[in-house]
């Protein structure tokens, strides 16, 4: 957790997550769903041409992926900070 702290600290500064509970703030919840739907979207134009009834059935899998490649990216991101952090701890 303390490798985590800096970037919890600076979500809880700028209103994305409580402190107390680091859950999602409103402000936190918005952005999220932003992500998810800016995602959503990307994926829904690789349907295009698709015929409407089957869009309509791939549209709660669309969604699940959008929230599994989001959460992907955050993953990603925090793996590359944590190699940053790793290098430069080792660097000195």
């Amino acid at each position: 957790m303390r490798r985590l702290q800096p970037a919890l600290d600076r979500l809880v500064k700028d209103g994305y997550v409580h402190h107390e509970t680091a859950s999602l703030t409103q402000t936190g919840a918005a952005a999220y769903g932003a992500l998810v739907e800016a995602r959503r979207k990307g994926l829904e134009t690789l349907l295009r041409g698709w015929p409407p009834e089957q869009q309509i059935e791939m549209a709660s899998t669309i969604r699940a992926l959008a929230e599994r490649l989001l959460s992907d990216d955050f993953d990603e991101d925090l793996l590359a900070s944590k190699t940053r952090m790793h290098t430069a701890v080792h660097a000195t």
